[in-house]
Order: C-alpha cells, then structure tokens, then sequence
C-alpha cells in the first residue's frame, strides 16, 4: 500500500504523473513544509504535496531558499497542471536548475 501522501498525490493527478517542473517523470512526492515543520502532525495535503523528478527535488527540496517560489508555482500547477518549463521557461529560478544541470545555456 502506498503511503499517504503518495495517495492525496495520485487522488489529485492521477498515476501516470510528471514533474511539476521539467516535465520529466516524477522520482518523488515533496512535502513543501516538511513533515517535521508548521506545527501540524499531518502534511499530507494536496497544497503540500508536489511531484518532482529527482534532480530537481535534490536541487530544491528542503532549501529555505526556494521554498516560498516552490508554494508559489505548486499553486499554480494546480490551476493549470502544465509544468514550469512550458509556461515560465524563463523563470530566473528555474534557469538556475538548468545551469546547475546542463551548464551554462541560454534561453
């Protein structure tokens, strides 16, 4: 049986899903706020809950840095379910991602 977050995940989008980001296939489910912050005994909440391929969760997951801009686009895969590098290739975070994976390139 699968764990619950990886239930509200699949209940939300179904199986067959990708990263949220690069449009890969996912490798995780990322607790935005993290199991052991917020005060709350259970994080396993759809507005919490974002799939992400494996680089990029080791890339993002559990950095102060990114977690606000992670909660910002989570919300707004929800509304469109279109990955970041379909509607904000741009985005100077997600560039960062990129230069950190294939180098330095231009978009």
């Amino acid at each position: 049986m699968a764990n619950k977050h990886i239930q509200v995940y699949e209940q939300a989008f179904g199986e067959g899903r990708i990263c949220e980001l690069t449009g890969a296939p996912y490798g995780d489910i990322h607790h935005i706020d993290a199991k052991g912050q917020g005060g709350r005994k259970s994080m396993d909440f759809i507005e919490n809950l974002m799939a992400l391929c494996r680089d990029a969760h080791t890339f993002y997951g559990d950095k102060k840095q990114y977690k606000q801009w992670l909660k910002e686009w989570h919300l707004e895969y929800l509304e469109h379910h279109t990955p970041m590098y379909i509607l904000r290739p741009d985005d100077p975070i997600f560039k960062e991602y990129l230069n950190h994976k294939y180098g330095n390139i231009r978009l």
